[in-house]
């Protein structure tokens, strides 16, 4: 489906504010207009979280008591997807969330992978360049996207974590046994084996995409190696008590992504690890239009900053008619001077 208007309300910086989108839409502002809350806004609609904050909170106008945020989407029938976050009345210190699609309460559970989207942010340099967990929230946060069994499975992989950092935290002041350790640790292995699987055949899918896409990014080619964390509950029990901390599991897995033969992460250029997450943006999208169904949305969000046109050119051209992208920048670059235009001011 087609994203074709965009109406935000108290949100940010809008006060009341509706858009007409294009198969491609510019967004063309000043910093502070409010380019990348726009950006935020339909990737909030798209996965239930904002890329900017983890208070919703934060995105209310100021001095209001609540945002809402309207979609309306389109093929053969049209769709309405609304969001609302906030108090029900200004007095009030309950904040509720409710979403709905075409007027009828749904959850996120119910609504993920029904409306996907792609999001390219200058700050994604770090999953080339930044640390393990960046890109294992990476991983995760695509198949939360896709996977409903993947979900259940990571958010009682969660649960256990906590509990059993927990029960070592008593452990260690001596207010536990040890044999209650091991159910935590069974479940550990479970849930940790079934987290594992799903992201290794999401880095399958990545690297097979990025085999056939990244040569028109770069003559080099990229690899990508899921490293799992090897260690058993008994061979780091001695220092797991020491420190109250989980040092078995996927949360402590890498992946790692090699440009040539040698580590991206620590041997490219800032040019070199642009290149490495376009292609990976690429493939990011082909992943969630087979496993969806559904052609993301693509949300470019100041791309200009960190892409020369060379290589913007060439995404364009991969993405083609397929999908529908939204692209932000300062003023209005040559290569998306067709395109429909929003002014901000």
């Amino acid at each position: 489906m087609t994203a074709r208007r965009l109406t935000l309300e108290k949100f940010r910086n809008f006060e009341a504010s509706s858009f007409e989108l294009g198969a491609k839409t510019a967004v063309v502002g000043y910093n502070g207009s409010g380019k990348s809350n726009f950006i935020e806004a339909l990737r909030l609609l798209s996965v239930g979280k904002s890329n900017k904050t983890s208070s919703l909170d934060e995105a209310i106008c100021f001095d209001q008591p609540f945002f809402r945020l309207a979609l309306e989407r389109a093929n053969d029938q049209t769709q309405t997807v609304d969001f609302f976050y906030g108090a029900q009345f200004a007095a009030s210190a309950v904040k509720d969330r409710q979403l709905k699609v075409n007027n009828q309460p749904t959850s996120w559970a119910e609504f993920w992978g029904k409306f996907p989207s792609v999001l390219f942010v200058p700050d994604d340099l770090e999953i080339v360049i930044g640390a393990p967990q960046v890109r294992r929230r990476y991983l995760d946060g695509l198949l939360w996207q896709t996977d409903k069994e993947f979900r259940q499975n990571h958010l009682e992989l969660s649960r256990v974590l906590r509990e059993r950092s927990a029960l070592l935290f008593l452990l260690k002041t001596n207010r536990a046994g040890r044999e209650e350790l091991s159910p935590w640790n069974d479940l550990l292995l479970d849930l940790g084996g079934k987290v594992r699987h799903h992201r290794k055949q999401y880095v399958e899918f990545l690297q097979a995409r990025l085999t056939k896409d990244g040569p028109v990014f770069t003559d080099v080619d990229i690899e990508l190696f899921y490293k799992e964390n090897t260690s058993t509950p008994e061979s780091v029990l001695k220092e797991e008590l020491r420190l109250a901390q989980n040092l078995v599991g996927p949360h402590r897995d890498e992946l790692e992504i090699h440009f040539g033969d040698r580590s991206a992460r620590r041997y490219t250029s800032r040019g070199q690890a642009r290149a490495i997450v376009v292609a990976l943006k690429v493939a990011e999208a082909a992943f969630l239009a087979k496993r969806t169904g559904e052609k993301p949305l693509i949300l470019l969000d100041d791309m200009f900053s960190e892409l020369d046109a060379p290589t913007a050119e060439k995404l364009f051209n991969r993405f083609g008619d397929q999908y529908q992208i939204v692209a932000t920048s300062i003023e209005t670059n040559p290569l998306t001077k067709d395109w429909q235009q929003i002014v901000l001011k």
